[in-house]
């Protein structure tokens, strides 16, 4: 799998329990453990990407994403 973007995934496997506490308070805490196969915890290290493709302020700006136009250019080769 190849990862393309500006940094590492958040490590979450995206089943986290949930808990709302009213005033638009909540909290989600990851209920699965996961791990890469060589043993090491996935949960809150994430995933780096393989190809980075960092954006600047002035993509902000322009609302340029620089990860999509990278992976655009990596699908188009």
């Amino acid at each position: 799998m190849c990862a393309t973007g500006r940094e590492h995934t958040w490590g979450s496997t995206g089943q986290p329990v949930m808990r709302k506490f009213g005033d638009d308070i909540g909290i989600g805490i990851g209920s699965i453990r996961s791990y890469f196969p060589s043993g090491e915890p996935f949960e809150g290290i994430g995933i780096a990407p393989d190809v980075k493709a960092a954006g600047t302020r002035e993509d902000h700006y322009s609302k340029r994403d620089a990860a999509l136009e990278k992976a655009i250019e990596l699908a188009s080769s």
